[in-house]
């Protein structure tokens, strides 16, 4: 992730320095950007999924812990059907984007469509180890196993 942050960023400064300092500009900045920052963005999910980073309410505090419990795998089990339903969506549109180029980069717009699924099988595969205990960040949680 920091690479890829750190290429987005270098292509996003060094395309300010040279549109606002020299008066010209590159053309493939805007696409190297955007797509880079899909891939970042999406692979970052992955991570922050592992360390149990993203948003999550406090249903479920009135019950006890095998009902807290419970709760968390039925919620785990809808977070993988919805990845699993994700990647094999992200996996159905990219024979299309074989023949799509990119305006400026010049190569087929498949290789960022592919981030979705990718992104979306990773975090089904960090979901189906926290479900089956081989998930290591699990032992120091305030929350305990599954």
């Amino acid at each position: 992730m920091v690479v890829g942050m750190a290429t987005v960023a270098v292509v996003v400064v060094t395309e300010v320095i040279l549109r606002y300092g020299a008066g010209t500009s590159l053309i493939i900045t805007e696409e190297l950007s955007r797509y880079g920052m899909i891939w970042v963005a999406l692979l970052a999910s992955v991570l922050v999924l592992r360390e149990e980073g993203h948003i999550a309410t406090g249903a479920g505090g009135w019950l006890g812990p095998r009902g807290q419990r419970a709760l968390r795998v039925v919620a785990e089990l809808l977070s993988l059907l919805f990845l699993i339903v994700l990647a094999v969506a992200g996996l159905q549109v990219l024979p299309a984007q074989r023949d799509q180029d990119t305006l400026t980069l010049g190569v087929t717009i498949f290789w960022f469509y592919l981030a979705l699924p990718v992104s979306a099988l990773l975090m089904a595969v960090v979901i189906i180890a926290r479900l089956l205990g081989l998930d290591q960040a699990d032992s120091g949680r305030a929350g305990g196993e599954l």
